[in-house]
């Protein structure tokens, strides 16, 4: 039920003297807001229920329908515009400046966004929704050109900058930020820049922006330093961190980056790998990552972590997925005492055999085996082999890794690295009389799977990966 509020009282004139020159142009803004308003507010039949969007009904009871715009306050309008999307809100922010108000104090929300750089050195967005990026983070551009048919929108090096700048002063709520670009480093900069300005004219308010997904890829450039600074930042919102082809080049690096992500306390997904061998990480990465219920944990490229460090990294963590690639890690890493109670618990383990892996090696074989049957019966070992792109080779590999799936009742996931896909094709056709059954298999991508008895492995092919993950930003 609507306040009751005398006829002679009106809002728009309470918060505006009504001289001569303003009662115009107040007069012309109310009748603008109410003009929008009627085409968003649909009258029902019944005259007591006025709903809007077919979710949201307002209950007058016996009030006179002519009166009702004469009693609408800011409360009722900030409940109205709550049920509206973004793309109304934004219009409607520019009929007055209690609607720009209102509207400004519901927290915006940013679906997953992606910018990332082309081989020919264009840089593209990527986005659920790009007219929402276009429209309320840089409506003075029109990008209507710009967008691809596959819904990609093409931008200039400045426009992403500007981009990220607005985000920081007009975003509350990012869902996920996928940072895959040649400039790393000024578009964190650039968004880092701008937050602090926020809060510097914003006080004594401090901005929040909640950040829960970041995906920062590295290229040729070392943007340490900034992402680190960017991870510090959202560090007490961030759940999932993946940092891919980084390039750390000294200690110093190392520790400031490892100190910012050691400030993620409610980090449940990480990944870090590298684009050469870092050789600093280890001395940060255990202390970084303690205390942490980390459930997804991926690693690569850290030169000197060993079965040691894997042992104190995996203590008392509640451990779903564990991918360590690393020199210093095969498959008898996981035989310590407590990382083979860590392996009992997992629902994925990747691993990753080289060229020179000894398919002949009995020991070897019976080490594995022993591995597989550790795990849960519903878990599933990830394996990338490298093979030096003979299908005759290929074809003992899946072979070796199907009978180790049969002796074990385990599923394998294999992943051939370093072949062609007519080879792996070739490899296939060469095993599939020694399968009880192929089948094309609806997840994970393009893979098939070879059944021998209990044994069961999936062959993906050679542009998947385990649990391709390019659909969630």
């Amino acid at each position: 039920m609507l306040p009751n509020v005398p006829d002679n009282a009106n809002y728009f004139t309470m918060v505006e003297p009504s001289t001569s020159s303003t009662c115009n142009a107040t007069k012309h803004r109310r009748r603008s807001l109410w003009r929008l308003a009627k085409r968003l507010i649909r009258p029902m039949s019944d005259h007591h229920t006025r709903s809007f969007d077919e979710k949201l009904s307002l209950h007058y009871g016996n009030v006179d329908p002519k009166r009702l715009s004469e009693q609408l306050v800011p409360p009722i309008l900030l409940n109205v515009f709550e049920q509206i999307n973004i793309y109304h809100r934004i219009r409607l922010r520019q009929v007055s400046h209690l609607t720009d108000f209102l509207c400004t104090t519901i927290p915006v929300r940013l679906p997953p966004m992606k910018l990332q750089s082309a081989l020919d050195g264009e840089l593209y967005l990527l986005s659920e929704a790009p007219e929402l990026v276009a429209y309320h983070l840089i409506p003075e551009i029109d990008l209507s050109e710009a967008v691809g048919d596959d819904g990609t929108v093409a931008l200039k090096d400045w426009q992403a900058e500007l981009i990220l700048r607005r985000t920081a002063s007009r975003v509350d709520h990012v869902e996920h930020l996928w940072l895959e670009t040649s400039i790393n480093g000024l578009l964190c900069a650039a968004f880092l820049k701008q937050l602090q300005e926020a809060n510097t004219n914003a006080k004594p308010y401090r901005r929040k922006i909640t950040l829960k997904k970041l995906t920062i890829v590295g290229n040729k450039k070392s943007d340490i330093e900034q992402v680190s600074k960017m991870i510090c930042a959202f560090s007490s919102f961030i759940e999932q961190l993946r940092l891919r082809h980084m390039r750390v080049d000294s200690s110093a690096q190392s520790r400031d980056l490892w100190a910012a992500i050691s400030l993620c306390s409610h980090l449940k997904q990480f990944q870090y790998e590298t684009c050469r061998y870092d050789r600093h990480s280890h001395y940060f990465m255990a202390d970084a990552l303690a205390d942490k219920k980390i459930s997804t944990l991926e690693l690569g490229g850290v030169e000197e972590f060993s079965s040691i460090d894997l042992s104190r990294l995996t203590m008392n963590q509640p451990l779903k997925h564990l991918s360590i690639v690393c020199p210093k890690i095969s498959s008898e890493s996981y035989f310590e005492d407590n990382i083979i109670n860590v392996v009992r618990q997992l629902d994925t383990l990747l691993i990753q055999c080289e060229i020179t892996y000894a398919l002949d090696d009995l020991e070897q074989r019976h080490k594995v085996g022993k591995l597989l049957q550790n795990m849960k019966a519903e878990a599933s070992l990830e394996i990338v082999h490298v093979v030096d792109n003979h299908a005759a080779q290929a074809a003992r590999i899946m072979s070796y890794w199907l009978e180790l799936s049969r002796e074990a009742d385990r599923t394998v996931m294999l992943k051939l690295s370093d072949i062609s896909q007519d080879r792996i094709d070739q490899a296939i056709g060469r095993l599939i009389r020694k399968c009880s059954n192929v089948l094309k298999a609806a997840h994970p991508g393009n893979s098939l799977v070879l059944t021998r008895g209990n044994g069961r492995i999936h062959v993906l092919d050679k542009y998947t990966w385990f649990g391709d993950d390019e659909d969630d930003y």
